[in-house]
């Protein structure tokens, strides 16, 4: 059974019939013989002990956005810690060979461009770059675009 994090929420906030709620519990105790997994709502350390506390049978949990949004979520569950010039050179090393993959995959700039325009929707959260600056950088195009964003990856966990 995967648990998405909003019904996972309204589990939480008490939202749910008595009936839901009994079919939560034993789901949840693998009474029934289900193995749960959660879909999403993880983008911090505390959000997946958070989970993991509520839902201890959990099989696993899924980090999508999360990792988008920090690239090295998965280390600070596990408790590694990582230095600040470290995350920059690893991430700067990242992005320039995910550059390097789409100018080999795709055919123009221009699809490059609009593909890690979408995935700095999420890379800004973690660069000192404001929501403004975010929409700044997003109406840039071309190689003032490729410019500013490796620029940016390059000191992006300071």
């Amino acid at each position: 059974l995967n648990l998405h994090h909003n019904l996972a929420n309204q589990y939480i906030l008490g939202l749910f019939s008595d009936t839901e709620k009994v079919f939560v519990a034993k789901a949840g105790t693998n009474a029934i013989g289900l193995n749960w997994v959660q879909l999403g709502g993880v983008f911090t350390k505390e959000d997946f002990c958070s989970v993991t506390q509520q839902f201890p049978n959990l099989r696993a949990v899924m980090l999508g956005r999360g990792m988008l949004q920090n690239p090295f979520l998965l280390e600070e569950i596990k408790g590694n810690m990582i230095s600040a010039e470290e995350k920059n050179k690893r991430f700067a090393a990242f992005y320039q060979d995910l550059i390097s993959a789409y100018q080999q995959y795709f055919p123009c700039q221009t699809i490059i461009v609009n593909r890690l325009k979408e995935l700095w929707k999420y890379f800004y959260h973690f660069v000192p770059l404001s929501d403004d600056g975010l929409q700044q950088l997003l109406r840039q195009q071309g190689d003032e675009f490729l410019s500013a964003t490796c620029q940016l990856a390059e000191k992006s966990f300071i």
